[in-house]
């Protein structure tokens, strides 16, 4: 089983990815496994590096699905961005 860093640093790269052209980074479902384990993982809502890139990954997720597809990953993204942009 990977560690939450482990989980951090693959997500994060996928998002790297997908963002230069590899939408199969957010797509895959072993991505979607990783992502949705690093939530799993998340210490808290003060996880800040996990919120931020899970919101990121479904982000971008919902920007490379076609748009009647896209709500769920749209919705998750609002809900890691409050916890990561709030002051």
């Amino acid at each position: 089983m990977e560690t939450r860093e482990q989980l951090l640093a693959a997500v994060r790269a996928g998002v790297d990815r997908a963002a230069a052209g590899d939408t199969s980074a957010v797509l895959a479902e072993a991505a979607c496994a990783e992502a949705h384990h690093l939530a799993r993982c998340m210490t808290g809502p003060s996880d800040l590096q996990a919120a931020h890139v899970l919101g990121r990954w479904h982000h971008v997720r919902a920007s490379v699905l076609p748009h009647a597809a896209a709500g769920p990953d749209r919705d998750a993204a609002l809900r890691f961005f409050p916890n990561c942009c709030s002051g």
